[in-house]
């Protein structure tokens, strides 16, 4: 990743922390910075890099991204020396994050960026999910600039089991109070949000997890030439991850029963082939290639587009109980509101879609028909059927729904001129 052009540097400018390197796997945020140098600022984006994913892609917009400072963030590295892999990875890890990085943060990193914020003045700090805000809090006291807290992933106290969840739960309610402006995805989230850190509702602005654009219906052959599939076969999209909490074992095993025109895709948005978890081996193991196939490597922001415009159905099935029937219930994954990027890219190519019944995702089935919901992956053979007795339909249901309540604009773009107005 390079920086941007120089004339970026003339801008006022916006310093935005990411604690993971899923940049490149969320439209929705990429839109969004985008949309901030529209309205004049220049921002310097500050991630910690993670090869298995794909990097952001932002154009000749004055955009630069920082992968290569692992030590900006109270997290450990996410690679070790070639000589350690495999041995004492953990304790490497542990020692790095405890006494180098804080180290390197004191001496060089909040040097570095006093002396940014001296050359060319930022306007605030956006820290987007709860390690950023408690890692760039600091940074914002040093330069005096104020902080939005852009809220991806919910910590409830009821869940916590560690202390270092603990410690990251109760920094994360006490910068977030500090916060000048709250980004959550929507009002049900946004409610648990304010319940579990006390916050000041007028603080809170909603801003789905979606990309930026109206909606429309745009097939591709993208998928039936990667993986050599008969042109008229229907392609069933399951974009993002494969785990238990995305039910993809299940779904796997569901569609080798699947009537022969249709084939299950799941797609990951990290590099599957050096996973070395066991359930995504057991995925791989059980996929029937009559029924399913694996894309076994992330893909690049504007190839993802091409995915989803060459399927015929997106799928988005979440287990809050991450496979296992009497394991804790995952509020985070149960409130799941508009948080899920995939639906909104689903709908934003005019798929139709198939989820379950969780509050957000059945709402919008509820109240604008661009799909069906499934109870479980055995359910999904009878949405299909319903689904294409009326396709076109769904289709046109799918574009609305999206373009009214999910697109990006019309909600963020309210939100940059509270950013412009604070102080």
């Amino acid at each position: 990743m390079t920086d941007a052009p120089s004339l970026g540097r003339e801008r006022p400018r916006i310093a935005v922390f990411f604690a993971l390197g899923t940049l490149g796997t969320v439209p929705g945020l990429q839109d969004a910075l985008l949309m901030l140098t529209e309205n004049g600022y220049a921002v310097d984006v500050f991630v910690r890099g993670e090869a298995r994913f794909p990097d952001p892609e932002f154009g000749d917009a004055p955009v630069s991204v920082y992968a290569d400072r692992p030590g900006i963030f109270g997290r450990g590295p996410t690679t070790q020396p070639g000589w350690m892999r495999g041995r004492g990875g953990r304790p490497y890890s542990w020692i790095v994050r405890r006494t180098y990085h804080p180290a390197w943060r004191s001496l060089v990193f909040r040097r570095e960026l006093s002396a940014r914020h001296r050359h060319a003045p930022y306007h605030c700090i956006i820290a987007l999910d709860s390690q950023a805000l408690v890692d760039s809090a600091g940074y914002a006291v040093d330069l005096g600039v104020p902080v939005v807290f852009w809220s991806l992933e919910l910590i409830f106290w009821s869940q916590i089991r560690s202390a270092s969840a603990l410690r990251l739960k109760e920094r994360e309610v006490r910068c977030s109070r500090d916060a000048a402006l709250v980004i959550v995805q929507d009002p049900w989230r946004g409610a648990a949000l304010v319940a579990e850190n006390g916050l000041d509702p007028a603080r809170v602005v909603y801003v789905p997890n979606a990309p930026r654009g109206s909606a429309r219906r745009r097939r591709s052959s993208f998928l039936h030439e990667t993986l050599g599939l008969d042109p008229a076969r229907r392609v069933v999209l399951c974009a993002g991850a494969i785990e238990p909490w995305a039910m993809s074992l299940d779904l796997v095993r569901a569609a080798s029963r699947w009537p022969s025109g249709f084939t299950l895709v799941l797609q990951s948005r990290s590099d599957v082939r050096s996973a070395a978890s066991a359930y995504v081996r057991t995925v791989l193991g059980e996929a029937s290639p009559d029924h399913v196939a694996v894309l076994t490597e992330p893909l690049s922001p504007s190839d993802f587009r091409a995915l989803v415009d060459s399927a015929d159905v997106g799928l988005a099935l979440y287990d809050p109980r991450r496979g296992d029937p009497a394991g804790d219930l995952d509020r985070n994954i149960e409130l799941m509101g508009y948080a899920s990027g995939k639906i909104a890219s689903y709908l934003q190519g005019g798929l139709p879609i198939i989820v379950n019944s969780l509050p957000g995702p059945r709402d919008l089935i509820a109240r604008h028909g661009c799909g069906r919901c499934a109870d479980s992956p055995e359910d999904v053979a009878v949405a299909l059927a319903d689904i294409f007795a009326d396709y076109e339909r769904y289709t046109r249901d799918a574009c609305q729904c999206f373009d009214q309540q999910l697109e990006l604009e019309r909600h963020f773009a309210p939100v940059v001129g509270r950013i412009m107005a604070l102080r």
